[in-house]
């Protein structure tokens, strides 16, 4: 994460979380002030205390490297084929890029006590979300899918504006290249799995639309924040003042039906991922009624 909501123009955060087989989570953070992080002229390689975000090339890096935390990340994955994005929200002020879903990483993790790094691998979805104004007067809850697995990748946003109204985008590719999107669609949350006052979670999004159908579920709970506690101090007094905000991850599985073509069959994807839930701010009473949450706008 990165925000000038800070003391300042040039205010940089960077937060990780680590969740361990037994489900333990082991939060680490760098936050800097302006002069004490460096973003390159290209704006390709991001450093903020022992976070590195490097996009150049055509191996792209991530990386943790903690001495003192005694924790040492270095992940590494060859994004393909062109961005997609979207400009969504209220007039269109909110805009997501949506830059990798479902891409193999690999890669290392060592923990003070290991002998020697732990070989590691998976899939990577990585979005960057840019707006002129402040986010929290333009969104009071987004919900992310991303699918996990390597094959066509299948991404899903959902915006709820202060005001209520919904703003949705989904996207489907293969081998890097969009096959299908979307905003044309009705995303209905049925119930919630978990409930936070203010702060519902869906238990469930089912997808209703001319040209695309099916469901999302979620599943186990794999990390609840508040995402002001990993916040460095001023920044996160300041911030305090204009949100309080929840952030979530559940693991989550997927069957999707879509139809690029009106000639051609529906194609059919199914498999698992991850559901992002982060609220801004907790939703009011009159759109917090969860009996069948539609789309709205």
């Amino acid at each position: 994460m990165i925000t000038n909501q800070g003391p300042g123009d040039r205010t940089a955060v960077a937060t990780w979380y680590l969740v361990n087989p037994d489900g333990v989570m082991v939060p680490f953070r760098n936050g800097r002030r302006e002069s004490r992080w460096t973003l390159s002229p290209d704006g390709a390689r991001l450093e903020i205390g022992s976070s590195v975000l490097d996009q150049r090339g055509s191996v792209h890096s991530l990386e943790y490297d903690s001495g003192k935390r005694g924790i040492k990340i270095h992940l590494r994955f060859a994004p393909t084929g062109p961005v997609a994005w979207t400009n969504t929200g209220r007039d269109g002020q909110y805009a997501i890029d949506l830059l990798d879903v479902g891409t193999p990483v690999v890669g290392s993790l060592w923990l003070r006590g290991m002998s020697e790094p732990l070989d590691v691998n998976g899939s990577i979805s990585v979005t960057h979300t840019w707006m002129d104004t402040a986010e929290t007067d333009l969104a009071i809850r987004r919900i992310d899918f991303s699918s996990s697995a390597q094959g066509d990748g299948v991404y899903l946003s959902d915006l709820t504006d202060p005001a209520g109204d919904r703003h949705r985008w989904l996207v489907v590719k293969r081998g890097g290249e969009t096959v299908f999107e979307t905003s044309d669609f009705q995303l209905e949350i049925d119930r919630p799995s978990l409930w936070r006052k203010g702060y519902p979670v869906p238990a469930s999004l089912r997808l209703v639309g001319d040209r695309i159908e099916g469901t999302i579920d979620s599943g186990p709970l794999l990390i609840e924040v508040n995402p002001l506690d990993d916040i460095p101090q001023p920044f996160r007094f300041l911030l305090s003042f204009s949100t309080r905000p929840r952030r979530l991850w559940t693991l989550a599985s997927f069957d999707v039906r879509y139809r690029a073509d009106p000639n051609l069959p529906a194609v059919s994807l199914h498999g698992s991922g991850v559901t992002t839930v982060t609220y801004l701010n907790p939703l009011p009473k009159s759109i917090s009624r969860f009996r069948s949450e539609n789309a709205g706008a």
